[in-house]
């Protein structure tokens, strides 16, 4: 977080330098400022947090937008993503903290399911064994498909909104 090097075996961000790197954001000042490591001209924040094992590597945790603290535990939604994919059924699965304005944040996930059966207890008895209490969703929306962006990756915000709404609709429903 101060810009400088973590010890071996701590996770932090991995920061290019050099020559080569990131001369700008076309038309963007301050977003090539904001991807710069403070006073590094030719540096770039990749947003990947790794850790350097004793083998020399680097060990990849996640990436720096997905970390979410909640309750006072900081975690990485990738690691709910993992707990949902490992079910046999499930094809794809991404997990977001939704922070409606009236309320606490909470962990909600979507998931592709290859067949079309409903697999709700299934999973969360899965993020019951593989995660912590903090960590599990809220909620796991079963979808037909994710939208996408037109890079062929999730479209990670059309999602959220896509299940923000329908939270919306759950609250409104008579119980």
């Amino acid at each position: 977080e101060n810009g400088e090097e973590v010890r071996p075996g701590e996770v932090g961000e991995i920061c290019v330098t050099g020559t080569r790197t990131l001369s700008g954001y076309w038309d963007n000042p301050e977003l090539t400022e904001a991807k710069r490591v403070d006073g590094v001209p030719g540096s770039y924040r990749t947003g990947d947090l790794a850790f350097l094992g004793a083998d020399g590597l680097f060990h990849l945790m996640g990436r720096r937008d997905d970390m979410v603290k909640l309750h006072g535990h900081r975690f990485d939604l990738g690691e709910i993503d993992a707990a949902l994919k490992a079910h046999p059924e499930v094809r794809d699965a991404v997990a977001f903290s939704l922070s409606p304005s009236d309320e606490e944040p909470e962990i909600r996930a979507a998931v592709l399911v290859r067949s079309g059966n409903r697999l709700d207890s299934e999973l969360r008895l899965l993020c019951a064994k593989r995660l912590p209490a903090f960590a599990r969703p809220v909620a796991i929306t079963q979808l037909g498909q994710f939208p996408m962006l037109s890079t062929g990756k999730i479209d990670r915000q059309a999602l959220k909104a896509l299940i923000s709404t329908a939270k919306e609709k759950e609250a409104g429903a008579p119980g």
